[in-house]
C-alpha cells in the first residue's frame, strides 16, 4: 500500500467517524406533540423508536364495551407527561417516511418505555423487543388501552 493508499483509507475512516458521531447527537428541548409516538423539537420529527402508539383518529372500546378516542387520549397522555419540560432524544436513524427514530428521555427517565408502561402504546416487536416488559407491566395491570379492546396501530396500517 502506497502513502496515497493509505491517506485514501484514513480519510474515508474520518468520514465515517465523522458520520457516526453526527447521527448520536442528542437533540434536545421543548417538544411539540403529534401523537403519541411522534414529537416535534424544533425542525425535527421525532418517532419515538421501538413503539406504537394509536393514531390520533383510532377509536377502542373501553372495559364497558362503549368506543372511545384512544388515539387522543395517547396523545395527550404524552403531552400531560412531558408538559413544558425539556427531552432529550438519541436519535439513531430514519423512518420510512423520514423522521428521525430515537429514544428520548425526560428528566432521565426512557420515555418511550414510559409510554408503553403506562398502556399508551404497544412495545413495537416486530423492530425491537426491548420495551415488552413494560408492555407485559400495563397489560396485567390493564392500564391505557389494556382497560378494555382495541386493534395494533400496525394492524390498522395494513388493513
Amino acid at each position: 500500500m502506497n502513502i496515497l493508499e493509505i491517506f485514501g483509507v484514513i480519510t474515508l475512516f474520518a468520514v465515517f467517524l465523522a458520520c457516526q458521531t453526527e447521527a448520536a447527537e442528542t437533540i434536545s428541548g421543548v417538544p411539540r406533540i403529534v401523537d403519541g409516538d411522534t414529537i416535534v423539537i424544533g425542525a425535527t420529527k421525532i418517532r419515538l423508536e421501538s413503539i406504537d402508539a394509536p393514531e390520533s383518529d383510532q377509536i377502542c372500546v373501553d372495559e364497558n364495551g362503549d368506543r372511545w378516542a384512544c388515539g387522543i387520549a395517547a396523545r395527550d397522555r404524552l403531552a400531560g407527561y412531558v408538559g413544558n419540560s425539556p427531552v432529550d432524544c438519541t436519535p439513531s436513524g430514519l423512518d420510512a417516511y423520514g423522521r428521525t427514530l430515537a429514544v428520548c428521555r425526560i428528566k432521565g427517565e426512557d420515555l418511550n418505555a414510559w409510554m408503553v408502561r403506562e398502556g399508551w402504546a404497544l412495545a413495537f416487536i416486530h423492530y425491537s423487543k426491548i420495551y415488552l416488559p413494560d408492555e407485559v407491566e400495563a397489560r396485567d395491570a390493564r392500564r391505557g388501552l389494556w382497560k378494555g379492546a382495541f386493534i395494533a396501530p400496525w394492524d390498522l396500517a395494513s388493513s
